[in-house]
């Protein structure tokens, strides 16, 4: 099972969650996103986890930040360039 939750709390945020196919009693994980925030290569890792027997919680640390959306394919060709990374 994969689906985005909420996670209430005094800074709330959302969080993908992953689980084994099957509903027995697993170990949990907690995947911690790079500084690109919560993409897809962040929910395949949690899913690959998942397919090995473990439930994984992966927070969206900068869903309340507003970031997010400031980061774009753009921003990394940009922090590749040293005469840039600073600006960018």
């Amino acid at each position: 099972m994969q689906k985005m939750i909420h996670i209430p709390g005094k800074k709330s945020f959302e969080g993908f969650f992953v689980t084994p196919k099957d509903k027995k009693r697993y170990p949990g994980l907690i995947v911690i996103q790079e500084i690109w925030g919560l993409n897809n290569h962040i929910k395949d890792v949690s899913a690959r986890f998942a397919n090995e027997g473990y439930v994984v919680l992966s927070p969206d640390l900068l869903s309340e930040t507003g970031i997010a959306e400031k980061i774009d394919e753009k921003l990394f060709v940009e922090m590749k360039d040293p005469a840039r990374r600073d600006e960018a």
